[in-house]
């Protein structure tokens, strides 16, 4: 199971310091998400991530920076669609944001994986509620045939982890119960825990 952990759409102090600590705790995906942020500012961000790091980053903006300095891949939103005149990042990780089980249906088979939101309120928009049929949600997840994997976004956190576990997603993003928790380390550590019990529980049952 991928956990995934999203930007905080605002610089931090000591952003960086923070960020390379949860890669070395075993973050593996990075979504790069400042829509603010232009194309220098966000290339200059991304030239204070070490190198060594740098091939965990999927950008969410300004997709051209994404060859020059070997990040993971792209994701693609409403805002930022995917064209496909974006075949230069075609050897790239891609993946997409998505608000309902039609969109998903509907999706191109060139993503890894796409994010579906909210799927519990938001905790970083207090008035992002959810709007999704878990039922319907969960039937999906478990019975259709997939063309990519799902990863579940939105009030992610240790409250909600194991429903959201349960009902058959990939994966888990996170954003508020990282960047609010005022311990970022420390609440990814613990959560990252908690998916790692997931996966050996998988693992017994396809055993």
């Amino acid at each position: 199971m991928k956990l995934i952990v999203i930007s905080n759409p605002i610089n931090l102090k000591d952003e960086h310091s923070i960020l390379c600590s949860l890669f070395d705790a075993g973050l593996k995906y990075y979504h790069l998400r400042k829509p603010d942020f232009t194309y220098k500012e966000l290339e200059e961000y991304i030239q204070q991530i070490p190198k060594q790091y740098r091939d965990k980053v999927i950008l969410h903006s300004h997709h051209q920076l994404a060859v020059e300095y070997g990040v993971k891949g792209v994701h693609f939103t409403n805002k930022n669609p995917y064209q496909e005149s974006d075949n230069f990042q075609k050897n790239m990780h891609h993946s997409a944001s998505f608000h309902s089980l039609g969109e998903i249906k509907n999706a191109t088979p060139i993503f890894q994986y796409v994010f579906i939101s909210p799927v519990f309120d938001s905790i970083s928009k207090a008035d992002h509620k959810t709007q999704i049929d878990k039922t319907a949600l969960k039937l999906f997840l478990q019975r259709e045939t997939k063309t990519t994997e799902i990863i579940a976004l939105g009030g992610i956190n240790s409250d909600t982890i194991a429903e959201a576990a349960d009902m058959g997603f990939d994966g888990m993003a996170l954003l508020g119960s990282i960047w609010m928790s005022g311990k970022p380390i420390e609440s990814f550590k613990e959560l990252l825990s908690v998916t790692g019990g997931f996966n050996k529980i998988e693992n017994n049952i396809h055993v």
